[in-house]
């Protein structure tokens, strides 16, 4: 019976709707959530066709939302001593880069400290170890013309 009682509160769990967020390929206009939930600072520059919202905790982690001039989130960055919540920051795309990690993890000779993948139209360049996580994803077709993603940290 308990058994039972365990498994309908798990699943009533899950019905619980989420909180949204800002997230990759959503809109910018929630990025101030993603601030008050890493507990941070926020500073955002306006570039030629893109803005870059900085997100700066007292940790140390910074992260970068790069949003269009349609206030289109198309892509993450992050530097620091751990990594941001991926799931959050990510939305959608979150199962897209597990799937990526986890055939990272599969191929032999590669290091599981970095994952660089360019598949279901998401592209991810990722590199850690103790104390110091980097990464960049995004989303080809969402990118601005123009915009050097080798630029974006």
């Amino acid at each position: 019976m308990k058994i039972r009682s365990c498994i309908a509160i798990w699943f009533g769990l899950l019905a619980l709707p989420m909180a949204a967020h800002a997230a990759l390929g959503d809109t910018v206009s929630s990025v101030a959530t993603d601030q008050t939930k890493m507990k941070a600072s926020l500073a955002s520059t306006l570039k030629v066709n893109y803005t870059d919202n900085v997100i700066t905790n007292s940790d140390g982690l910074v992260v970068h939302e790069y949003s269009r001039t349609d206030g289109t989130v198309f892509a993450v960055a992050w530097n620091g001593p751990y990594k941001p919540d991926l799931q959050q920051l990510l939305g959608t795309y979150f199962s897209s880069y597990i799937d990526a990690a986890q055939q990272n993890q599969q191929k032999k000779g590669r290091s599981l400290s970095q994952l660089h993948s360019t598949q279901s139209g998401l592209v991810i360049h990722e590199a850690g170890k103790m104390r110091l996580f980097s990464g960049v994803v995004y989303v080809p077709s969402l990118v601005p013309s123009g915009v050097d993603v080798d630029q974006l940290q």
